[in-house]
């Protein structure tokens, strides 16, 4: 009996003694080929990263209102009516006015103050006060289109319409402070010299001068 129990007792510590003295990296290491790899023994598919996929309204939704917020809410929702109602009310031309700016009136409470404006000049006023309208450009005087068409001048022309009738003078003299547009431009044309004379910026007269 007690030999059994001597050699129960031995032949663990034998057997240890005969094993080499690996790390557990290394048998690791040695039994790599034997775990699954991913993409080889089991498809991979995106998992969970952390990130919660609900929108911020989504969490709003969830999260008890505060009386400030329910205020808000309600307030909103009482401009968002107002301004279907007065959209509905609307003219044709009156509709049609209003959506060329709606989207520069940024606001809901800025639509409703459109909308209310009764009068088309009253609306053009309001925007034209917030820079929504385009600046048009004079009308040209018919006698001033006709001496553009034909190359010549007439007095009370423009600088800009100067220049398109007769191109980029050569020389430009100024009397005085230049922004009060007193000047004299020169042109060379048939080997001679023709001085244009502007007053507050028009044509106020023109001379040749002798070859």
């Amino acid at each position: 009996m007690k030999s059994i129990l001597f050699l129960i007792l031995v032949l663990p510590l034998v057997a240890c003694t005969m094993v080499p003295n690996r790390s557990y990296l290394a048998e690791m290491e040695e039994n790599d080929d034997a775990f699954f790899q991913p993409r080889e023994d089991f498809p991979v598919v995106p998992g969970d990263t952390g990130r919660s996929w609900r929108t911020d309204q989504a969490w709003q939704r969830r999260t008890p209102a505060s009386e400030t917020s329910r205020l808000r809410e309600r307030e909103e929702h009482s401009l968002e009516k107002e301004l279907a109602r007065l959209e509905t009310a609307q003219t044709e031309g009156a509709a049609a006015h209003y959506q060329q700016y709606r989207a520069k009136l940024g606001s809901t409470s800025e639509r409703i103050y459109f909308l209310q404006l009764k009068s088309k000049a009253d609306r053009e006023e309001y925007l034209s006060s917030r820079g929504f309208l385009a600046e048009t450009a004079p009308v040209m005087p018919f006698e001033h289109h006709w001496a553009v068409q034909q190359g010549e001048l007439v007095p009370g022309m423009s600088k800009d319409e100067v220049e398109e009738s007769w191109g980029r003078p050569d020389r430009v003299d100024f009397a005085g402070n230049p922004t009060y547009e007193n000047e004299r431009w020169m042109y060379r044309r048939d080997g001679a010299a023709k001085y244009i004379f502007f007053e507050s910026g028009r044509v106020g007269g023109w001379t040749s001068a002798a070859r």
